[in-house]
């Protein structure tokens, strides 16, 4: 399983072309690729409208979400 970063989604949704979205693209039929909740926010609030943010959440979803934080780790950190 492979965790995308939010910079790596946002370069691919853009169309560029960076060693990080090459591997994301050949990585996404070869592993699993997870999305972390976070991760999701990041990409979603770069939208330009609710149109294109609803397109790139089902995009996402397509893929495991997963939580990269709960409220006591939020807590610790920061501290």
């Amino acid at each position: 399983m492979i965790l995308v970063d939010s910079s790596v989604w946002i370069a691919h949704l853009r169309g560029a072309t960076t060693p990080a979205t090459m591997k994301l693209e050949a990585a996404a039929t070869r592993e699993p690729l997870l999305v972390g909740d976070l991760i999701l926010l990041e990409v979603l609030q770069g939208a330009r409208d609710d149109a294109q943010a609803s397109r790139i959440e089902r995009a996402l979803r397509e893929y495991a979400i997963v939580s990269l934080l709960d409220d006591q780790l939020a807590a610790q950190a920061a501290r």
